[in-house]
Formats: C-alpha cells, structure tokens, sequence
C-alpha cells in the first residue's frame, strides 16, 4: 500500500521511534513488514539494524532463523545472544557456539582483508 503510493520510506522513518523505543516489542507485526524493515535499517546503518532487532520481539516469529543469518552475516552479537536466549529451548552450549563461529568468520574475514 505505502510502496505504491510511494511513501515506504516515509512510513518506516515514522515507525523509527516506535521500533527503537522498544514500544513495538509486543506488537503483532506481519513478518513481510519485519523484513522491509530489517531489510532498510540494513541499507542504512547496521547498529540501528542491531537496536532493531533488540527491541523487535522477533523469537515468536518461525522465521526466527532468518534473522540469526542476519546476525551472523553482520556479525551483530548481542542481537545473536538476544535471538538465542529469547527463543528460549536454546541451551547455554548454543549460544557459545553460535558467538565461536561469529568469532572465528571475524578473524577469518580480517585475515583475508589484511592479505
């Protein structure tokens, strides 16, 4: 509706204080609208897209999994630990694994930049 009218832009820049607030957190948001937003805050800065998804209670949804490669591919930590404890049949080994493969793809990605 609003990318027809071509005011998307406009509503997600509205939307910014509700979602960075946290106010939005118990909110019932269609997923496809969770992915437009993610997708900007991703184009656009990614620590609003890391604030994003701390106040975005984004375990409930079955994409859930989705949103961790996203972590993983921005190396977005504590938006990881946050996804992982939230969903809550996760043990403790998981999300130490989770942060040891963040860790290893980080020194992995600075050894091929610095060659």
């Amino acid at each position: 509706m609003f990318a027809e009218g071509g005011v998307e832009q406009r509503f997600f820049e509205n939307l910014d204080a509700f979602i960075l607030s946290g106010k939005l957190k118990q909110a019932n948001i269609p997923f496809a609208l969770i992915e437009r937003i993610l997708s900007l805050y991703r184009s656009k800065d990614v620590e609003l897209l890391e604030k994003a998804i701390l106040n975005l209670n984004l375990a409930k949804y079955r994409q859930a999994a989705e949103v961790r490669v996203l972590c993983e591919e921005e190396f977005l930590s504590s938006a990881l630990i946050h996804l992982l404890t939230e969903e809550g049949d996760n043990s403790c080994l998981q999300v130490l694994c989770a942060l040891f493969n963040l860790t290893l793809r980080a020194n992995k990605s600075k050894t091929k930049a610095d060659v």
